[in-house]
C-alpha cells in the first residue's frame, strides 16, 4: 500500500488492486449490442486493439 499527500489530504492506494483492474486477465460482456457505434462494441474493440488477449469463452 502506498500513500500520496495532496494538500491537507492523504490517500492510500493499493497498486496491486489498481493493476488488476487496468491489466485484467478476462472480462465479461453482458447485453452488448452488435451495433458498431454502441459503447459495448467500442469498448470491446478498443480492448482488443490495445492487445487484450484474456480468456475467451462463448
Amino acid at each position: 500500500m502506498s500513500a500520496i499527500q495532496v494538500g491537507l489530504m492523504a490517500f492510500e492506494y493499493n497498486f496491486a488492486q489498481i493493476d488488476a483492474i487496468l491489466n485484467a486477465r478476462s472480462m465479461a460482456i453482458v447485453g452488448a449490442s452488435g451495433k458498431a457505434m454502441k459503447f459495448g462494441s467500442l469498448f470491446t474493440i478498443s480492448q482488443m486493439a490495445y492487445g487484450f488477449s484474456g480468456s475467451r469463452r462463448a
